[in-house]
């Protein structure tokens, strides 16, 4: 017999997990003697504990993952970094991002976060290094099963100057599912989107009013990457687009989005840190 450390109970020799508690077991930990108690007083304990335990061999951890474990929201002030590219035509621009998560945000009544993002975009030309600047503000909501976005905020700038260009607002309705539960390799979902925009300067001339489309997503594999910040265990998400375009992007626990790859973008998590 094994011993619980926790709650001193006797568990059968190989068990893994204590089936009173369910708590790890400590190898080499064997009971001194056998325990005694009232069969009434240890009856739904040990049929609590049996199920935590056969709910652990089956799906393999002991408490549900949420999908803020993936789309972290706190601490305020958190940072992350990226490298990447970004593709138009024959033209590749190098791509840098910087993400700041703000904090929690009233967005129309609704209670929102915020992350706001900086990217900005380098390349050789003809007359010498260019370089433009864009900020996003993207607002997502959680509930109890996944994280939508439900608009952002965007201001281009005057190539090589920090004068806005122009500046855009698409809001979604009812949101973009980045997430869903449960998180494990074959959940989808199907998203009936309504995107209306609002703009001013250049953006009036080239933007719509809005759209409908709807759009798919699905957890397809948890893969080990490789990336600038380090090595890190993935839920690989795939997103599809009316036109059939598919972006990928994986998301870790504990720290949210590491690797994206798009049509147009690609990226990397480079650093990330939390406020001091």
């Amino acid at each position: 017999m094994i011993r619980c450390l926790a709650c001193s109970h006797d568990n059968p020799e190989g068990s893994r997990f204590c089936v009173q508690c369910g708590k790890t077991l400590a190898a080499g930990v064997a009971a001194t003697a056998p325990r005694r108690a009232h069969r009434w007083g240890v009856l739904l304990p040990v049929a609590v504990g049996g199920m935590v335990a056969a709910a652990i061999a089956l799906y393999g951890f002991r408490s549900a993952e949420t999908v803020q474990d993936y789309w972290p929201i706190s601490p305020k002030g958190r940072t992350w970094e990226y490298t990447g590219t970004y593709t138009v035509g024959s033209m590749v621009w190098t791509r840098n991002q910087q993400v700041t998560l703000v904090g929690e945000q009233d967005f129309e009544g609704q209670k929102a976060f915020l992350y706001e993002v900086l990217v900005v975009l380098r390349r050789s030309g003809f007359r010498g290094p260019l370089e433009e600047r864009h900020t996003v503000r993207t607002y997502f909501v959680l509930s109890s099963d996944s994280v939508k976005v439900i608009a952002t905020e965007s201001i281009d700038f005057i190539p090589g100057t920090s004068i806005p260009e122009s500046e855009r607002r698409s809001q979604h309705v009812p949101g973009i599912s980045q997430l869903k539960l449960p998180l494990r390799v074959g959940t989808s979902w199907e998203d009936n989107i309504e995107t209306t925009y609002a703009w001013k300067g250049k953006a009036r001339e080239r933007e719509p009013r809005g759209s409908r489309e709807t759009r798919f997503g699905a957890i397809v594999a948890k893969e080990d990457i490789g990336i600038p910040a380090g090595r890190f265990e993935a839920l690989k998400i795939e997103s599809r687009s009316p036109g059939g375009t598919t972006s990928t992007y994986w998301l870790a626990k504990g720290v949210g989005l590491v690797k994206l790859s798009g049509p147009a973008v690609t990226m990397e998590l480079k650093e990330f840190r939390s406020p001091k």
